[in-house]
């Protein structure tokens, strides 16, 4: 017995990597809720900039044109009426609908990464920070990111 016992030792097996073995690892949900939240958070980041890079451009046609910035953004088309501007209407156009379509992609993101989250923390099994912080993140970055789009938005309303 005690022979077996110095075989194992000698094999580099320990108490150490015994107790290593039965730590808890973490909740691969959690990680993936929490990997969503990252994509997510970038791509929002994205859409901020494409709306803020398009209303910068309905400045600059409003700036260089007889109209105000409320009528630019009423118009369906700018070519009849300043042709010179309507590639930068167009391009700013695209701009905002990409941004748009990015948030519906974005919303969807962050409801899987909530139900993982939920999923990850509901589990018995391995630790729960990272399904903690991937529902956390998930439920209060879209909240945070609605406010800066509203506020980009309406400013210059206001």
């Amino acid at each position: 017995m005690n022979n077996e016992m110095q075989t194992h030792n000698q094999q580099g097996f320990t108490s150490e990597h015994h107790e290593q073995g039965n730590q808890k690892k973490h909740s691969v949900l959690g990680i993936i809720s929490f990997i969503i939240f990252g994509v997510m958070f970038l791509l929002a980041i994205v859409a901020v900039i494409l709306v803020q890079s398009s209303i910068n451009d309905y400045y600059t046609i409003a700036d260089n044109t007889p109209y105000t910035f409320d009528e630019l953004t009423e118009m369906m088309t700018l070519e009849t009426a300043a042709p010179e501007y309507a590639d930068l209407m167009d391009r700013a156009d695209i701009r905002l609908g990409i941004a748009i379509m990015l948030a519906f992609g974005i919303a969807v993101g962050h409801v899987i990464g909530v139900v993982l989250g939920i999923i990850g923390v509901a589990t018995a099994k391995g630790k729960k920070l990272f399904a903690t912080l991937g529902l956390i993140l998930n439920i209060v970055s879209p909240i945070v990111f609605f406010f800066i789009g509203l506020t980009l938005i309406m400013v210059p309303f206001i």
